[in-house]
């Protein structure tokens, strides 16, 4: 085996451990978020209208993680308005995120060639 046909075998490696490392990720945060019942769950706990908002500023970590810093911030900030931020978290209960979670573009490192599939 030559020197560059090496090279062209770590690089692979580290490709596929780099993607693998990345689906990890993805699922360990898929399981810290507990599914949609423990989504919901806080969101259900967002329209209770003493508790509202504090729950809402204590999920600001949560949601800057998920939409970025930016989103997260008016996320958290419509969230802690007193009547407004109820009616947004209960319409998102049935709807959806009215603001939608973060989504990493792809990298080009991960898509592998012909010849690297096998």
């Amino acid at each position: 085996m030559s020197y560059n046909d090496w090279q062209k075998l770590l690089a692979k490696q580290r490709r596929l451990a780099a993607k693998a490392a990345k689906a990890a990720a993805k699922n360990s945060t898929t399981l810290a978020k507990a599914g949609k019942l423990g989504r919901n769950g806080g969101k259900l706990l967002k329209i209770i209208p003493g508790v509202a908002s504090f729950a809402a500023i204590s999920s600001w970590g949560v949601d800057g993680y998920c939409k970025g810093p930016v989103y997260g911030t008016v996320n958290t900030g419509v969230d802690a308005i007193p009547i407004f931020g109820n009616v947004k978290c209960l319409v998102e209960v049935f709807t959806g995120d009215f603001i939608p979670d973060y989504e990493e573009p792809a990298d080009p490192a991960d898509v592998l060639t012909a010849d690297e599939q096998a």
